[in-house]
């Protein structure tokens, strides 16, 4: 956290994107099932890094773009990605307004923040995972 803190202090004052990944990680089937997620088709998010961001740097986001990326065939392999050797990507791009009261907070010292900014992210992961059910053909 305190490298994300140092960075957002750091481009406060420079035009610049902040590109957050709030799984922290490709998911596989054994990181999904080690984890109980509660979602189908994603892991659990992890909201330390984004809450740091909108702490430091809240007041200079009014959105987010929610990007997802759906594989029909199945998760690729780095090397698959790398090499070109996909039929198929399915991406999706969608504003989200960030809430004003996610902005500017304290997600470290203020546990109602927390709570909120993770009622907040787990809300659009349930909409993304039916996206994902729908865009694979299954909703």
């Amino acid at each position: 956290l305190q490298t994300t803190r140092g960075a957002c202090q750091k481009f406060k004052r420079i035009p610049t994107a902040v590109v957050n990944f709030v799984e922290c990680s490709r998911i596989t089937r054994a990181k999904h099932r080690a984890q109980n997620s509660p979602f189908r088709h994603l892991l659990k998010p992890k909201v330390g890094g984004l809450g740091i961001a909108l702490a430091t740097m809240g007041e200079q986001f009014e959105s987010m773009l929610d990007v997802t990326i759906v594989y029909p065939q199945g998760t690729p392999t780095f090397w698959e990605l790398l090499s070109g050797r996909l039929d198929a990507v399915l991406v999706r791009v969608q504003p989200r307004d960030i809430p004003a009261d996610l902005l500017g907070g304290d997600p470290v010292g203020d546990k109602a923040y927390r709570q909120r900014l993770t009622a907040w992210i787990e809300g659009l992961w349930a909409e993304k995972d039916a996206l994902i059910e729908r865009l694979l053909g299954g909703g």
